[in-house]
């Protein structure tokens, strides 16, 4: 099981939507799909899908009508989160472990291996976060299986691009309180839009 993660970010009002998508598709699979897409919908297979304005929402519309996404269907899982520190490790980590914790009752009877995927950042030295962070979901998540952590850039990974555009319209729901959309009411895994997951600001 692939689950692929980004977060969209109102910084001034200490909100963030994080935004999950659980596949067991293979990376390939989500890749040239994507480009594909890219290309049936008229952009350049290059171009990043949140590039500008335009871009995502036309592909985003173009996307909820196309069956080939179907592959999503009841896959999709967010966590609103009401303060966040996008410089503490801690808080990412709060974050990450707190959204598992959403899904694990659901697989922990099962044999899985799990590998997560977040858009990269330039705040820490990755390496080492994602190193924290694998070693957290494990004491926190026993399962016989292994589990890993990754950042990656998603500027050459669409799977990534992917998770960024479902974000910001996760946010747009739960943030800015936009209608939820359709495709994003069949897909997801929970939808109660009032729950917030708080994370103490230190002092």
């Amino acid at each position: 099981m692939i689950i692929y993660l980004d977060e969209s970010k109102k910084i001034l009002e200490e909100k963030i939507v994080f935004w999950w998508f659980i596949s067991y598709n293979k990376h390939q699979f989500i890749q040239k799909l994507v480009t594909k897409k890219k290309m049936n919908y008229w952009f350049s297979e290059k171009l990043e899908l949140k590039w500008t304005k335009d871009t995502w929402k036309k592909f985003f519309e173009r996307m909820t009508k196309d069956i080939d996404f179907k592959f999503m269907n009841g896959n999709l899982l967010w966590a609103y989160i009401i303060w966040y520190d996008k410089d503490s490790v801690e808080s990412y980590v709060q974050c990450i472990l707190y959204i598992i914790s959403r899904i694990y009752n659901k697989l922990k009877d099962y044999d899985w291996k799990m590998q997560i995927y977040a858009d990269k950042m330039n705040l820490w030295s990755t390496s080492q976060v994602e190193k924290i962070i694998t070693r957290k979901i494990k004491e926190e998540f026993p399962t016989k299986n292994k589990i890993t952590f990754y950042f990656k850039w998603s500027e050459n990974n669409c799977w990534v691009q992917l998770a960024d555009l479902i974000s910001y319209q996760m946010r747009l729901c739960n943030i800015n309180g936009a209608e939820m959309d359709a495709f994003l009411s069949k897909n997801s895994l929970n939808l109660d839009l009032g729950q917030k997951f708080k994370i103490t600001k230190k002092t």
